[in-house]
């Protein structure tokens, strides 16, 4: 829900920006079939600029001495709890979508209104144009290709003025223009600006249909006394093109008003460094993203793919599974690359319908002749692939692909570790949360609340183990939350914890 009001804001926010830039450098230039795209843009560009986003991604490192656990990343089948409570957001957002949809009720109400007339009145079709005279009009009208007006109300030359001007809305597809304004009134009718936007569209047809009407005539003073006269009550339908529609007075300014010079045409130029600031300003989105490094006191012996002990851990490690995104790969990539000069890439990657990977193949060079390949191939999620860095200063040491297998044991403690932060969203809450499923350890999130930068303070976590016994835990903080550790224990007691990173 307040993604759509944001949505709205920004929709707003980039009328409103169209708008002045319109009324302060355009609205005095005879630029009238630039003003018409200009105007247009900006309803386009702000219906959908507040849906492109540019990601930037800030890295961060976290790293964490732990003796004798291996941090493990596998979804379990985890649920957010939420209680089904009708929000002050939500009433407002009904109140607001019953209001828009009064307006459409009458926009419907007003095509009804206009094809009435149209049905039942005689027509004479000559290029294209579909022409009514009819008695149930007072003021001369076009909609598209219908041009409609009332003969006894109106002498002969003066007729011919107006269905000139009217013919140039038709041609030109003025009504396209009127309806889509139509559709933002209908959508934003609380943003007066949204109704002065309208205004100034259907004034700039006025001037454009002017000026071609004016060419075609043969008087240019009996077309503007046309104008003056022509004040009969005005339609009160809202989506057509009445000669009358405008002021008068300004067109008939505008009419006298001597060309602009060409040279002016930059100014529409100028709503270019404006957008360019909001998508700064809003479209851009900072991803806080961690490299997967968990430092560890251990180390292994055997090179490539090597079988280590649970109870035995890593210098550094780096876990793909079937969840990994494309994203977590290219920043696991580019962390060996950085940190330790290992060419890190992935290749041969497919995914199933649940976006799981189900083969891929991923290779390494730490281009000191070291180098190897890890592939799978099948129909099947694949297992968790890990692959360490454990190096000295010299650059002496183990590196490359291995494997686990648990240790049997009385005075083992093995577990394998879930965290969560203060920044993960409600998904990566749950695709964060690496309690095994073999383990058949379920969680539930409830109480979750969140600061203005979206930053989880208060969460309650009931974790139940595969012998039905709860862990409950629940942490406050409005600086945002410390670290939260989900540990299953494997190969011991059958234990589950939660602490938090300062316990």
């Amino acid at each position: 829900m307040e993604t759509v009001f944001i949505y709205i804001l920004k929709v707003n926010a980039l009328v409103v920006l169209f708008y002045l830039v319109y009324q302060l450098a355009l609205s005095r230039e005879t630029f009238y079939k630039h003003s018409r795209w200009f105007l247009l843009s900006g309803l386009f560009v702000s219906l959908v600029l507040p849906f492109v986003t540019f990601t930037k991604i800030e890295y961060y490192e976290v790293k964490n001495s732990i003796d004798n656990q291996f941090f493990h990343a596998v979804t379990a089948t985890n649920e957010i709890v939420q209680e089904p409570i009708l929000t002050n957001q939500e009433i407002l957002f009904l109140v607001y979508g019953m209001i828009c949809f009064g307006f459409l009720i009458k926009t419907v109400f007003d095509f009804f209104k206009l094809f009435k007339i149209i049905k039942v009145s005689n027509s004479e079709k000559r290029d294209k144009l579909v022409y009514i005279n009819t008695n149930l009009v007072h003021t001369p009208f076009s909609f598209f290709n219908y041009i409609v007006f009332n003969s006894e109300l109106i002498n002969p030359i003066e007729l011919q003025n107006i269905i000139k001007h009217e013919e140039a809305h038709s041609m030109q597809k003025h009504s396209f223009d009127t309806l889509l304004a139509q559709f933002f009134i209908i959508l934003f009718w609380f943003n007066p600006i949204v109704w002065f936007y309208r205004k100034s569209i259907v004034q700039n047809l006025e001037f454009l249909a002017d000026s071609f009407a004016i060419q075609q005539v043969s008087d240019r003073t009996v077309y503007q006394k046309t104008m003056l006269k022509i004040t009969t009550q005005a339609s009160n339908i809202s989506i057509i093109n009445t000669f009358n529609q405008s002021s008068i007075k300004k067109r008939i300014i505008m009419l006298n008003t001597n060309k602009s010079n060409r040279k002016n045409i930059w100014k529409m130029a100028l709503i270019l460094p404006i957008i360019a600031g909001f998508i700064y300003l809003f479209q851009v989105e900072v991803i806080a993203q961690e490299k997967k490094s968990v430092k560890f006191k251990s180390t292994y012996q055997d090179k490539n793919i090597a079988v280590v002990d649970s109870a035995v851990a890593i210098g550094i490690g780096y876990v793909t599974n079937k969840f990994s995104t494309d994203d977590e790969m290219k920043n696991d990539a580019a962390s060996l690359k950085k940190d330790h000069n290992i060419d890190f890439t992935f290749s041969n990657i497919k995914r199933n319908e649940k976006n799981e990977i189900i083969a891929i193949k991923i290779s390494y060079n730490d281009n000191k002749g070291n180098n190897g390949d890890h592939e799978v191939i099948g129909d099947e999620p694949i297992d968790p692939i890990h692959f360490s860095v454990d190096t000295d200063e010299n650059g002496k040491g183990q590196i490359g692909f291995f494997e686990h297998k648990m240790k049997e044991g009385k005075n083992i403690s093995n577990f394998k570790v879930a965290y969560i932060t203060k920044n993960d969203t409600d998904n990566e809450l749950i695709s964060r949360l690496s309690i095994v499923e073999e383990e058949n350890v379920s969680v539930k999130f409830s109480d979750i609340k969140r600061n203005n930068k979206k930053e989880i303070i208060a969460i309650k976590i009931i974790a139940k183990n595969s012998d039905n016994k709860e862990v409950k835990y629940e942490q406050i903080n409005d600086d945002g939350i410390e670290d939260v550790f989900i540990m299953k224990e494997i190969g011991g007691k059958n234990q589950l914890k939660i602490k938090s990173k300062k316990k």
